[in-house]
């Protein structure tokens, strides 16, 4: 065999083996469709998968709108939020798209004034204790979309409470009562740049959480 045979031969060769790794990689259930790709964010990502599969358009702007939630606060748009429910629901890409562990709670911290206080626990202001807790069944929904952030850690939620204001509160929802509602961020943060906040042991919700409790704090200002 001459040198360009052996080397066609050993092209041929390697392109199969790349194959072959690729397809133990592949994140698409057999059939299912592959909106972003194979190996979803391939170039991105920081574990051992194959790092030469190009992204898709869909692939792209997910990439995007993600990146610009984790890392600067962006809110995600609902097309999105709507885009990985279909993924969690598939089954698809999941070693970056999971649901939190079933049965355990998140929580979310925000910073409220007195007047939204008041109102939720049905009490003059003056009359608020300065700690509590309130047990009941509702609906939250961020104000600004589809999406919020959680978290694993109660501790953590109050890191994301304004100090400007005069009362944290800490919402607690059970996973278990939100299924394919939470995102757990821990795969995303095996994709650059969104792995310097892999220390974070968040989630985003997705779309409307069924709480089940919320508890409250009047903060030194």
């Amino acid at each position: 065999m001459d040198k360009d045979g052996g080397r066609m031969k050993n092209d041929l060769l390697r392109k199969a083996v790349r194959a072959l790794i690729k397809e133990e990689y592949t994140q698409v259930a057999p059939g299912g469709e592959e909106t972003l790709g194979k190996i979803v964010f391939s170039k991105n990502r920081l574990d051992d998968v194959p790092k030469d599969e190009e992204d898709t358009p869909i692939e792209r702007e997910l990439y995007s709108a993600l990146e610009q939630y984790v890392n600067e606060n962006e809110p995600l748009p609902d097309h999105h939020t709507n885009q990985i429910k279909d993924i969690l629901q598939s089954g698809n890409y999941s070693k970056l798209f999971k649901e939190p562990p079933g049965g355990v709670v998140v929580y979310r911290g925000m910073s409220v004034n007195s007047d939204w206080l008041s109102d939720a626990l049905k009490l003059p202001k003056e009359k608020i204790p300065k700690s509590g807790e309130k047990e009941g069944s509702f609906a939250y929904t961020h104000y600004k979309g589809e999406a919020s952030s959680w978290t694993l850690s109660e501790e953590e939620t109050k890191r994301f409470t304004n100090r400007f204001s005069q009362w944290g509160v800490v919402i607690h929802a059970r996973t278990s009562e939100n299924k394919l509602k939470f995102l757990d961020l821990s795969g995303i943060y095996n994709v650059d740049p969104m792995y310097s906040m892999k220390r974070e042991e968040e989630c985003i919700g997705l779309g409307p959480i069924e709480a089940f409790k919320f508890s409250w704090f009047k903060k030194k200002l």
